[in-house]
């Protein structure tokens, strides 16, 4: 965490269409940080999808110090 700076996570928001891993670490993410998300519909199947709260999030100048203070230690069980 310490190796981050503001503009990786503006990289990341700028990605038109991001690989998988980096979905599936968006999803996480959002979830820590209790984002709201929407329903879709993708090939009959409804999910989550993050994509734009972790944008608004992603772009704050505020990402990198919430991440870094996130209380990993207790995380809500039903987060996990």
């Amino acid at each position: 965490m310490d190796a981050l700076e503001r503009k990786d996570f503006q990289e990341v928001a700028a990605y038109q269409n991001p690989s998988q891993a980096i979905l599936w670490v968006i999803e996480a993410t959002s979830i820590l940080l209790k984002l709201k998300s929407k329903k879709v519909t993708v090939d009959g199947k409804t999910r989550d999808d993050y994509s734009d709260e972790i944008k608004k999030q992603l772009v704050s100048p505020n990402m990198v110090k919430d991440l870094k203070t996130y209380d990993k230690e207790n995380i809500p069980p039903a987060i996990i």
